[in-house]
């Protein structure tokens, strides 16, 4: 294989580091089982909210600040389904409008006392908010696969990575660092096996198909996969913050860990991780191993990201060098910025490039 001299990526500069602020999409704000009886305080893409429970049992997100006296009103408390402010009390219903102000003898004029509110959908156990306040989406949020469907097992975590949005999710979808990161767990060093890398843009992503791969050596290959010579590899970018990676083992075994990562703030992402898998053993006797074993590749994977972004302050910027084998990043950045413009260009069909790489 012809190597590629290495190329700087981004302009070296002491002030650049490679955010984007993508609003006009969903996130997950919390699982749906830690809305209950209280209010819930948040922060997504650096903006404080406050989620809850009405009366109906559906759930509201408000910008996190009275309108009032700018009180944060996850401080307060909920009363028949409404909201209160800990400060003065005025009360808001799921859709932000005030209905009560205790010493006033009525309504509020016209209810045109509002709290600015989100967009909210509950589905596959979590509580997604649209990026964009009083906002209609014309879209829905992700829908995880396998998560209903007979024979798979769903296991679920959250975890908290320290990086940018495009470092996490270039992580999710990078092969090289696995044999270094993960080596023994996963993936040891690169052998002489040549194998192709498939790369195809999507509309709203991009996947890379790994043909003709061997199972990975390690510990969780040799446990989740015991009888399989090769596997089908495919690692995703989908829009705006989701990386995915799926296994299949044969026709009727997989795995598939997709991770919807919501920033916080342009260092810091909550990380929703969703795992189904089909594996020959009943699922419940394989959760606790897949548990241990996905967890401990993921914490490895959120101390690199630290180190990284720890080293990128310390220098007061990025400096990018990359060859072919860095798959993915550039394209996740090209997206993020595309996305963050609304300029998204939709590719021709079938668009893809193959190359060779080592594992």
């Amino acid at each position: 294989m012809e190597v590629q001299k290495p190329h700087l990526t981004l302009p070296p500069t002491k002030t650049h580091i490679s955010v984007a602020r993508l609003t006009n999409y969903w996130y997950i704000a919390c699982q749906s089982k830690e809305l209950r009886d209280k209010p819930v305080a948040r922060t997504v893409l650096g903006i404080p909210l406050v989620l809850f429970r009405g009366a109906d049992g559906k759930a509201s997100a408000f910008l996190d600040r009275c309108p009032h006296r700018n009180m944060p009103l996850s401080q307060g408390r909920i009363v028949d389904g409404y909201l209160e402010c800990s400060y003065h009390g005025w009360q808001f219903d799921g859709s932000g409008a005030c209905q009560a102000v205790p010493g006033l003898c009525s309504i509020p004029e016209n209810n045109r006392i509002k709290a600015s509110s989100y967009s909210v959908v509950e589905q596959d156990g979590f509580v997604w908010i649209f990026g964009n306040p009083d906002a209609e989406p014309t879209t829905l949020p992700y829908q995880f696969p396998n998560v209903n469907e007979n024979g798979y097992t769903t296991w679920r975590e959250e975890f908290c990575y320290e990086s940018t949005l495009l470092a996490a999710l270039e992580n999710v979808t990078d092969i090289p660092h696995t044999a270094f990161v993960h080596r023994g767990l996963f993936r040891s060093e690169p052998k002489k096996k040549q194998i192709t890398a498939v790369i195809r843009r999507q509309p709203n992503g991009v996947e890379t198909e790994y043909v003709d791969e061997p199972r990975p050596t390690g510990l969780a290959a040799r446990i989740i996969a015991p009888g399989a010579a090769e596997v089908s590899h495919f690692d995703r970018f989908i829009l705006p913050s989701i990386g995915q990676v799926e296994y299949r083992f044969g026709k009727n075994y997989s795995l598939l860990v997709t991770q919807a990562m919501t920033p916080v703030s342009d260092f810091h992402i909550r990380n929703f991780v969703v795992v189904t898998y089909r594996l020959g053993l009943p699922g419940w006797l394989m959760r606790p191993i897949v548990k241990l074993l996905l967890s401990s590749i993921i914490r490895q994977d959120a101390a690199v990201l630290k180190a990284q972004s720890d080293n990128i302050r310390r220098f007061g910027g990025e400096q990018f060098m990359t060859t072919e084998i860095d798959l993915l990043g550039s394209q996740i950045w090209l997206m993020l910025q595309q996305a963050e413009r609304g300029e998204l260009r939709q590719p021709k069909e079938f668009t893809e490039k193959r190359i060779q790489i080592h594992v």
